[in-house]
């Protein structure tokens, strides 16, 4: 049982509220007001997998822009190594 933000509650349309609850992987979700407690919850069943990751894992931007770099930066050719040793 989690409570929605109040703010959430006020700020959010129905179309808001929708867009939550196809977000959440659960089958048994369901917002619901508890007697003698303000606020709306969201309920899931006891016998759903709660091991389950809400988020979907994006792709960390900085290992991006690192292969970016790495795929754009010209190539560095040899250098030429000059021989600057006096013969006596």
């Amino acid at each position: 049982m989690v409570e929605l933000s109040p703010s959430f509650e006020r700020l959010a349309s129905t179309k808001d509220t929708e867009q939550l609850f196809s977000m959440l992987p659960y089958k048994t979700l369901a917002f619901s007001q508890i007697k003698n407690s303000y606020g709306t919850y969201a309920l899931i069943g006891k016998d759903e997998n709660r091991d389950r990751e809400v988020r979907k894992p994006r792709p960390s931007i900085r290992a991006q822009l690192a292969q970016d770099a790495k795929k754009t930066a010209p190539k560095q050719t040899a250098a030429k190594t000059k021989n600057h040793s006096l013969e006596v």
